[in-house]
Protein backbone atom coordinates (compact mmCIF):
# COMPACT_ATOMS: atom_id res chain seq x y z
CA UNK A 1 0.00 0.00 0.00
CA UNK A 2 1.04 3.51 -0.84
CA UNK A 3 2.68 5.37 2.51
CA UNK A 4 2.59 8.83 3.26
CA UNK A 5 5.88 8.27 4.87
CA UNK A 6 8.18 7.37 1.65
CA UNK A 7 6.25 6.69 -0.90
CA UNK A 8 8.98 5.26 -3.30
CA UNK A 9 10.54 2.80 -0.57
CA UNK A 10 7.12 0.62 -0.49
CA UNK A 11 5.77 -0.84 -3.71
CA UNK A 12 2.17 0.67 -4.95
CA UNK A 13 0.46 -2.35 -5.39
CA UNK A 14 -2.12 -2.53 -9.10
CA UNK A 15 -4.86 -5.10 -9.71
CA UNK A 16 -5.48 -5.15 -13.59
CA UNK A 17 -8.39 -6.93 -14.27
CA UNK A 18 -8.50 -7.90 -17.81
CA UNK A 19 -9.71 -11.22 -19.41
CA UNK A 20 -6.74 -10.53 -22.15
CA UNK A 21 -3.60 -12.34 -21.09
CA UNK A 22 -1.32 -10.68 -23.46
CA UNK A 23 -2.63 -6.76 -22.49
CA UNK A 24 -1.91 -7.44 -18.53
CA UNK A 25 1.27 -8.75 -19.56
CA UNK A 26 1.70 -5.30 -21.82
CA UNK A 27 0.64 -2.97 -19.09
CA UNK A 28 2.87 -4.84 -16.56
CA UNK A 29 5.62 -4.05 -18.89
CA UNK A 30 4.82 -0.83 -20.21
CA UNK A 31 4.27 -0.35 -15.71
CA UNK A 32 7.70 -2.15 -14.88
CA UNK A 33 9.98 0.84 -17.00
CA UNK A 34 8.37 3.61 -14.93
CA UNK A 35 10.91 4.75 -11.93
CA UNK A 36 7.91 4.01 -9.49
CA UNK A 37 8.01 0.17 -7.79
CA UNK A 38 4.62 -1.33 -8.37
CA UNK A 39 3.55 -4.93 -7.23
CA UNK A 40 0.88 -6.56 -9.41
CA UNK A 41 -2.05 -8.62 -8.95
CA UNK A 42 -3.59 -9.75 -12.00
CA UNK A 43 -7.71 -10.69 -12.67
CA UNK A 44 -9.08 -12.52 -15.47
CA UNK A 45 -12.99 -11.72 -14.83
CA UNK A 46 -14.91 -9.51 -12.80
CA UNK A 47 -15.79 -12.37 -10.13
CA UNK A 48 -11.45 -12.43 -9.49
CA UNK A 49 -11.37 -8.61 -9.82
CA UNK A 50 -13.98 -8.19 -6.55
CA UNK A 51 -12.62 -10.80 -4.83
CA UNK A 52 -8.80 -9.67 -5.07
CA UNK A 53 -9.82 -5.96 -4.37
CA UNK A 54 -11.75 -7.06 -1.30
CA UNK A 55 -9.01 -9.44 0.18
CA UNK A 56 -5.84 -7.65 -0.87
CA UNK A 57 -6.49 -4.05 -1.17
CA UNK A 58 -4.72 -2.95 -3.56
CA UNK A 59 -3.74 1.09 -4.38
CA UNK A 60 -4.96 1.19 -7.99
CA UNK A 61 -7.24 -1.06 -9.80
CA UNK A 62 -6.97 -0.65 -14.16
CA UNK A 63 -10.10 -2.75 -15.17
CA UNK A 64 -11.18 -3.83 -19.03
CA UNK A 65 -14.80 -2.48 -19.80
CA UNK A 66 -15.61 -5.80 -21.58
CA UNK A 67 -14.80 -8.47 -19.09
CA UNK A 68 -16.61 -12.59 -19.62
CA UNK A 69 -18.90 -12.10 -16.53
CA UNK A 70 -19.48 -8.64 -16.47
CA UNK A 71 -19.03 -5.12 -17.21
CA UNK A 72 -16.07 -2.81 -15.57
CA UNK A 73 -18.50 -0.38 -13.83
CA UNK A 74 -19.87 -3.53 -11.63
CA UNK A 75 -16.24 -3.62 -9.99
CA UNK A 76 -16.59 0.14 -9.64
CA UNK A 77 -19.85 -0.33 -7.97
CA UNK A 78 -18.66 -3.18 -5.77
CA UNK A 79 -15.31 -0.98 -4.79
CA UNK A 80 -17.67 1.85 -3.64
CA UNK A 81 -20.08 -0.06 -1.64
CA UNK A 82 -20.80 1.33 1.75
CA UNK A 83 -19.10 4.67 1.22
CA UNK A 84 -20.93 7.54 0.04
CA UNK A 85 -18.51 9.33 -1.70
CA UNK A 86 -16.32 6.04 -3.20
CA UNK A 87 -12.66 6.41 -2.63
CA UNK A 88 -11.34 4.69 -5.94
CA UNK A 89 -8.08 5.06 -7.49
CA UNK A 90 -9.60 2.94 -10.67
CA UNK A 91 -8.83 3.35 -14.39
CA UNK A 92 -11.29 1.84 -17.04
CA UNK A 93 -9.60 0.39 -20.13
CA UNK A 94 -11.63 -0.76 -23.42
CA UNK A 95 -11.02 -1.99 -26.49
CA UNK A 96 -13.07 -0.10 -28.06
CA UNK A 97 -13.97 3.83 -28.66
CA UNK A 98 -16.39 4.47 -25.56
CA UNK A 99 -19.52 6.68 -26.50
CA UNK A 100 -20.38 9.49 -23.86
CA UNK A 101 -22.76 7.91 -22.34
CA UNK A 102 -20.42 4.92 -20.91
CA UNK A 103 -18.02 7.33 -19.99
CA UNK A 104 -19.86 9.24 -18.07
CA UNK A 105 -21.06 6.33 -15.88
CA UNK A 106 -17.95 5.19 -14.47
CA UNK A 107 -16.74 8.75 -14.03
CA UNK A 108 -19.69 9.08 -11.87
CA UNK A 109 -18.71 5.77 -10.15
CA UNK A 110 -15.55 7.22 -9.17
CA UNK A 111 -13.06 6.12 -11.97
CA UNK A 112 -9.88 8.78 -12.40
CA UNK A 113 -10.03 7.75 -16.18
CA UNK A 114 -10.67 5.97 -19.30
CA UNK A 115 -7.96 4.89 -21.37
CA UNK A 116 -8.78 3.37 -25.28
CA UNK A 117 -6.63 0.22 -25.29
CA UNK A 118 -5.29 0.84 -28.40
CA UNK A 119 -4.22 4.39 -27.70
CA UNK A 120 -2.24 3.56 -24.37
CA UNK A 121 1.71 3.51 -24.42
CA UNK A 122 4.38 2.89 -21.90
CA UNK A 123 4.73 7.04 -21.33
CA UNK A 124 0.64 7.49 -21.41
CA UNK A 125 0.01 4.61 -18.84
CA UNK A 126 3.34 5.36 -16.65
CA UNK A 127 2.26 9.22 -16.62
CA UNK A 128 -1.74 8.63 -15.64
CA UNK A 129 -0.66 6.08 -12.89
CA UNK A 130 1.75 8.72 -11.43
CA UNK A 131 -0.94 11.06 -11.51
CA UNK A 132 -3.05 8.75 -9.93
CA UNK A 133 -0.43 7.93 -7.05
CA UNK A 134 0.25 11.90 -6.92
CA UNK A 135 -3.73 12.23 -6.48
CA UNK A 136 -3.64 9.64 -3.67
CA UNK A 137 -0.80 10.94 -1.48
CA UNK A 138 -2.33 14.18 -1.12
CA UNK A 139 -5.27 12.94 -0.42
CA UNK A 140 -3.63 10.68 2.10
CA UNK A 141 -1.30 14.02 3.37
CA UNK A 142 -4.78 15.84 3.48
CA UNK A 143 -6.68 13.46 5.28
CA UNK A 144 -3.64 13.16 8.04
CA UNK A 145 -3.61 17.08 7.98
CA UNK A 146 -7.29 17.29 8.77
CA UNK A 147 -7.05 14.85 11.47
CA UNK A 148 -4.22 16.93 13.46
CA UNK A 149 -6.30 19.51 13.01
CA UNK A 150 -9.33 17.63 14.41
CA UNK A 151 -7.15 16.47 17.49
CA UNK A 152 -5.57 19.93 18.05
CA UNK A 153 -9.38 21.28 18.12
CA UNK A 154 -9.93 18.70 20.88
CA UNK A 155 -6.80 19.19 22.90
CA UNK A 156 -7.50 23.10 22.84
CA UNK A 157 -11.33 22.57 23.96
CA UNK A 158 -10.22 19.89 26.98
CA UNK A 159 -7.55 22.93 27.91
CA UNK A 160 -10.04 25.62 27.77
CA UNK A 161 -12.41 23.35 29.80
CA UNK A 162 -10.01 22.54 32.62
CA UNK A 163 -9.34 26.25 33.22
CA UNK A 164 -12.61 27.02 33.26
CA UNK A 165 -13.62 24.21 35.54
CA UNK A 166 -10.35 25.63 37.50
CA UNK A 167 -12.05 29.14 37.98
CA UNK A 168 -15.45 27.35 38.89
CA UNK A 169 -13.75 25.59 41.73
CA UNK A 170 -11.71 28.61 42.62
CA UNK A 171 -14.80 30.23 43.31
CA UNK A 172 -16.71 27.46 44.80
CA UNK A 173 -13.69 27.66 47.28
CA UNK A 174 -13.77 31.06 47.53
CA UNK A 175 -17.24 31.28 48.34
CA UNK A 176 -16.72 28.69 51.02
CA UNK A 177 -14.00 30.64 52.66
CA UNK A 178 -16.05 33.52 52.57
CA UNK A 179 -18.97 31.39 54.33
CA UNK A 180 -16.52 30.32 57.05
CA UNK A 181 -15.22 33.03 57.79
CA UNK A 182 -18.38 35.65 58.02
Amino acid sequence: MISTSSPLDSAITILIVDDSAEDRATYIRYLRSDTRHYAFLEAETLEEGIDLWRSQHPDIVLIDYFLPDGEGWELLAAMGEGDLVPKLAAIILTGHDGNEQTILQTMRLGAADYLIKKEVTAISLCNRIGQVCDHIMLTLQLKRSQDQELLIAKISLHIRQYFSLAEILNAIVQEIRNENFC
